[in-house]
């Protein structure tokens, strides 16, 4: 997949999934850094409209991406979108 395609997946999610993404793209030291930083920006531009995070949301951010526990919606979304990053671990095609 190429760049402009985790982007449009990016401006798809929830703002409080993108909120939530944007933290956990963070720790992906494993996707390119040229990936992160540009959909980083795409997270925090469709994030900006979400309501401030409650201690609920965050604490199933301190659990791995990949493990099996169920979360709300929009965590589901942010681990699914980092999951999909995590899968395309080549260089980046287009920026």
């Amino acid at each position: 997949m190429s760049l402009s395609h985790h982007y449009r997946a990016a401006q798809a999610l929830s703002p409080k999934a993108a909120r939530l993404a944007t933290r956990l793209l963070d720790l992906a030291i494993d996707v390119p850094f040229a990936w992160r930083l540009s959909l980083r920006l795409a997270l925090l531009e469709r994030g900006r409209l979400a309501p401030p995070f409650s201690n609920t949301d965050l604490v199933p951010l301190t659990e791995r991406c990949d493990g099996p526990a169920p979360g709300s919606p929009p965590i589901e979304q942010a681990r699914g979108f980092i999951r999909a990053l995590r899968a395309d671990r080549s260089e980046p095609r287009d920026t």
